[in-house]
């Protein structure tokens, strides 16, 4: 089930990489894409090579949380913390994005 899931990720998580970076505010390089199971976050920003890791665990969820997930990394190659100019810049993007992020706590 796995492969059949890493399968399905890897195609819709592009996809969405490429609808998200096109709408973006801001201009970026564009991050490679890596998707992989994690235990205690959803996506992760390597700033210096530009590179996104989605958790796997994302396909099983509503695309909506997938986008606020690539947003909130992708605002990382911008600002690299959480500073009200980051969730600035998220909410630019996503304006709904406290209703997906308070969700997904509850995950």
């Amino acid at each position: 089930i796995d492969k059949w899931y890493r399968k399905q990720a890897k195609e819709l998580f592009l996809d969405r990489l490429n609808a998200n970076y096109e709408k973006f505010t801001r201009k970026i390089p564009y991050p490679s894409l890596k998707i992989r199971k994690m235990t205690s976050r959803w996506g992760v920003c390597n700033i210096k090579t530009h590179e996104i890791t989605l958790n796997l665990e994302l396909i099983k969820r509503d695309v909506s949380y997938l986008d606020y997930v690539i947003i909130h990394e992708m605002s990382h190659l911008i600002y690299g913390d959480h500073s009200s100019s980051f969730w600035k810049l998220v909410e630019d993007n996503m304006p709904n994005y406290k209703k997906y992020r308070k969700e997904m706590k509850e995950f």
